[in-house]
C-alpha cells in the first residue's frame, strides 16, 4: 500500500509541478522606464485585478499577459539579431514602444526603457538592453 501511495504522490507531481521549476528553468525578465525630466527610474509590471465576476473572461488579464508577451518576444528577437541597428526596426519593438506610451506614468513626458534580465547564474538583474529617449 505504501508503494501505491508513493507512486500516486510521484505521478501527481507531474501533472501538479512546483512552480519554482520554472523559476529556475527561465530568466526573469524585468522591465523598468526612465523619465528624461525627472531621472526617475520605475518598475513596470503588468498588474491586473481578480476579481469574481471576470472569473471566466477577464480582458485585463488577458491584456496584461498580450503586454508581458511583447516584452518576452522583444528580448527573444535581440537575441536574434545581428547588428544593433537593426534593434529600431523591429516591429516587436514599435509594439513594446507604443504600449508603454499610453502608460500614465509617461504621459507628455520623453522616457526611455531598460530591461534587465536575471538568469539561474546570477543573484541580481544584469543589464540587457537600453533604448534611445522616446518622445511621446
Amino acid at each position: 500500500m505504501s508503494i501505491l501511495k508513493s507512486n500516486f504522490w510521484q505521478l501527481s507531481r507531474v501533472f501538479l509541478p512546483h512552480w519554482g521549476f520554472f523559476d529556475i528553468i527561465g530568466d526573469d525578465i524585468q522591465l523598468y522606464i526612465e523619465i528624461e525630466q525627472t531621472r526617475k527610474i520605475e518598475v513596470i509590471s503588468f498588474l491586473y485585478d481578480i476579481k469574481l465576476s471576470n472569473l471566466f473572461f477577464n480582458q485585463y488579464a488577458h491584456f496584461a499577459m498580450l503586454q508581458k508577451n511583447v516584452v518576452e518576444h522583444f528580448v527573444s528577437d535581440l537575441q536574434n539579431i545581428s547588428d544593433q541597428g537593426e534593434v529600431y526596426s523591429l516591429s516587436s519593438y514599435k509594439i513594446l514602444s507604443q504600449i508603454l506610451k499610453n502608460l500614465e506614468q509617461v504621459k507628455e513626458n520623453n522616457f526611455r526603457f531598460i530591461i534587465k534580465i536575471k538568469n539561474n547564474n546570477h543573484l541580481d538583474y544584469q543589464n540587457y538592453f537600453q533604448s534611445d529617449w522616446i518622445r511621446p
